[in-house]
């Protein structure tokens, strides 16, 4: 079971996979950066989380073996403490939307109204916001622990390890976050690794 009350050090997102894909040489190259931000992380005595966020919200196929999954990324030395499917982020809508700036707000909100449908940007917004614990996680058993050792989910700060291909959707989450009425120098403890 998560502890809300705990903190550690970093949160490390790594190996974002939608749920009509399955495994892939991007999952490799990932695992292969996480070992690396592990060891830097473990060698200044830094405490961590491993985090994945499974975007099962914006495919309509699901084909995605999610045990097969996490046991390829566990033969590769990256076993994952924890992951999250992105349709349970849409729970916190309304509370991410009221800590946006009026404009910022009024932005996503025509969107969403307009689309039927909530844009990866925002999702990734509240993603961030609740792994920095600004955000509080409403039911603790949406989050999907896989390590009995760790039962931390929130941090002080971010590492998000990911292919070049979100630097895009990445840029309006920082934009959203930076415009929000949180503390503006939260984006320096949100660090991205592009591959």
């Amino acid at each position: 079971m998560i502890d809300p009350t705990k903190k550690v050090d970093y949160s490390i997102e790594f190996a974002h996979i939608y749920t009509n894909e399955s495994f892939s040489n991007e999952h490799v190259k990932a695992a292969g950066i996480l070992r690396e931000e592990e060891k830097r992380l473990t060698d200044g005595g830094e405490s961590f989380v491993k985090v994945v966020m499974i975007d099962n919200y914006n495919p309509s196929d699901h084909i995605l073996d999610v045990d097969n999954f996490f046991g390829n990324l566990e033969r590769l030395d990256a076993k994952t403490d924890a992951f999250i499917y992105e349709a349970d982020l849409l729970d916190y809508k309304e509370c991410a939307l009221d800590l946006m700036s009026e404009r910022h707000k009024k932005s996503y909100t025509n969107y969403i109204n307009s689309n039927g449908k909530i844009p990866c940007s925002f999702l990734i917004y509240v993603w961030y916001l609740i792994r920095l614990g600004i955000i509080e996680i409403k039911d603790y058993s949406k989050i999907n622990n896989l390590n009995d050792k760790n039962n931390v989910f929130k941090a002080n700060k971010i590492i998000s390890i990911l292919p070049e291909r979100f630097k895009g959707v990445e840029k309006k989450a920082m934009e959203a976050i930076k415009k929000s009425d949180i503390d503006s120098n939260i984006i320096k403890n949100i660090r991205h690794i592009y591959y």
